[in-house]
């Protein structure tokens, strides 16, 4: 009975890592799929007038705020 319950354990243990083994051998089949990061929608940008595409302060305001708001607004 000992011998038993510890298969059934151990059966219990490896099957979730056996399934997990497959749904990833199904991804990996697919291709991936690249996408211009330029096409997503961009959140809190005050304006189009920026120095980079991903920069939420605008380029005129770059004098005007204190220097370590300015770094983070790049990031």
């Amino acid at each position: 009975m000992k011998n038993l319950t510890k298969s059934l354990l151990r059966l219990m243990l490896f099957l979730p890592a056996l399934a997990a083994s497959n749904v990833f051998a199904e991804d990996t089949e697919q291709p991936l799929k690249y996408v211009n990061a330029l096409e997503f929608r961009m959140i809190n940008q005050i304006t189009e007038e920026t120095k980079t595409p991903y920069t939420r302060i605008p380029k005129y305001l770059e004098d005007s705020v204190r220097h370590d708001l300015w770094q983070r607004s790049q990031c």
